[in-house]
């Protein structure tokens, strides 16, 4: 039954998955109109802006876009800000378009489709040409180009100016070597290059637990062949449901809409299981006959840690999340009595059914839903894999509801 719930999650989930990629993400935002008002909401995260960009006063509403021609700056609360450029690009633009904005000052530094330009005002408005050419030749021709550029713009500063000639173009590079030129002139800049802050969900869950067990027969302790004449049975009890408790991390990274997460959890449950075997078999004209009583009873602590799938949608936000678990038994009673017998001789002995190194597997598939425009509801259906020694193994289903702040 477990198995069919799982399938049917992940067959709808499968089914609604490209629905859901193509709807638009939008994050918390502002934009200032050309009469100088701030009006905050929601904008459409994108990795390149041309002339346009979509914004929701909430959520609910539909979008609507808006345009340069109404719009002089918008800005995504993440930390990225876009303002209207009203001069030519070259060969990327001839009108007006949307470029990030990563320096502003007396000279502004801007990107547009990956591409870096300097704004010193009137004819002060070049592109810079990255460093690498296609030969020799053409990187020359590029540095050369640059230099000229950095001349014009950085005259009043000649230490500048013989600096910049030496650096290699990147954004880094020439972040800094402007912010040195308005240093220089003892003139106030901002820097909106700066890393935006890393997205960070914290959260809870709470649920139920359903572990199995499934222990293999202890013949494979001491081989098996071709004449051996073999007879065994394992039976363990099932557990009883317990509750699941769970404490989550997300570590979204610093993009906007990040579709690759780092999860991190500690999952609190309980598992009770009493089992007994029999094994009975015949080699080499001997009689062997194993029997034996098993109590697996624990509280456990599992510290989770793996990668996070989510799509980007403002709807329903399904996910797949799998990765490694480390297993701290919190006490409990586990002991295994054997019972060996080879014709008329009995050994007893006593073992640890449980594995000296507490690592596992695990794997979830489920939904979450926005709540606001920074916490979200989420359900899913968890599994982990939880090995025992003798070829046992613990699987465990949890069922689970969960708040993420």
């Amino acid at each position: 039954m477990r198995i069919i719930h799982a399938a049917f999650v992940f067959i709808f989930i499968f089914c609604i998955q490209n629905y859901l990629i193509a709807q638009d993400k939008y994050g918390p935002g502002f934009y200032v109109t050309s009469a100088g008002d701030t009006v905050r909401g929601f904008i459409e995260y994108r990795y390149h802006y041309n002339y346009e960009f979509k914004f929701k006063s909430t959520l609910k509403e539909d979008s609507k876009t808006l345009n340069v021609d109404e719009i002089d700056l918008f800005a995504l609360d993440v930390g990225n800000t876009y303002e209207k450029l009203d001069f030519g690009l070259g060969d990327l633009s001839s009108k007006p378009v949307f470029a990030q904005t990563l320096l502003h000052g007396a000279i502004n530094l801007l990107r547009y489709q990956g591409r870096l330009f300097i704004d010193g005002g009137g004819s002060n408005r070049f592109q810079l040409a990255n460093g690498k050419g296609r030969d020799t030749d053409d990187a020359t021709k590029r540095i050369q180009k640059n230099t000229g550029y950095f001349n014009i713009l950085f005259q009043e500063c000649p230490t500048i100016a013989r600096e910049s000639a030496k650096i290699t173009i990147s954004q880094t590079s020439v972040i800094d070597i402007v912010s040195r030129y308005h240093d220089c002139k003892n003139v106030s800049y901002v820097n909106l290059s700066k890393k935006s802050k890393k997205r960070i969900d914290f959260g809870f869950s709470i649920g139920i637990a359903t572990p199995s067990i499934k222990y293999s027969s202890t013949l494979n302790l001491y081989g098996e062949g071709p004449n051996l004449d073999f007879l065994g049975r394992s039976v363990f009890e099932s557990s009883p449901v317990s509750p699941s408790i769970g404490i989550i991390y997300i570590n979204r990274g610093r993009k906007p809409s990040s579709l690759i997460a780092l999860q991190q959890e500690l999952l609190f449950s309980r598992a009770s299981f009493k089992g007994s075997s029999f094994t009975n078999w015949e080699a080499g004209g001997y009689e062997f006959t194993e029997t034996s009583t098993t109590l697996i009873k624990y509280s456990k602590l599992d510290y989770k840690i793996g990668v996070r799938l989510t799509p980007r949608s403002n709807v329903i936000n399904p996910y797949v999340s799998f990765g490694v678990t480390l297993i701290s038994l919190l006490g409990g009673e586990i002991k295994s009595h054997v019972t060996f017998q080879i014709n008329d001789s009995v050994e007893e002995r006593e073992l640890n059914p449980v594995e000296d190194t507490y690592m596992g597997t695990w794997g979830a598939l489920g939904i979450s839903k926005p709540v606001g425009s920074k916490h979200k509801l989420f359900s899913d259906i968890l599994y982990e894999g939880t090995p025992l020694s003798s070829q046992g193994k613990v699987s465990t289903l949890h069922y689970r509801v969960g708040f993420l702040f």
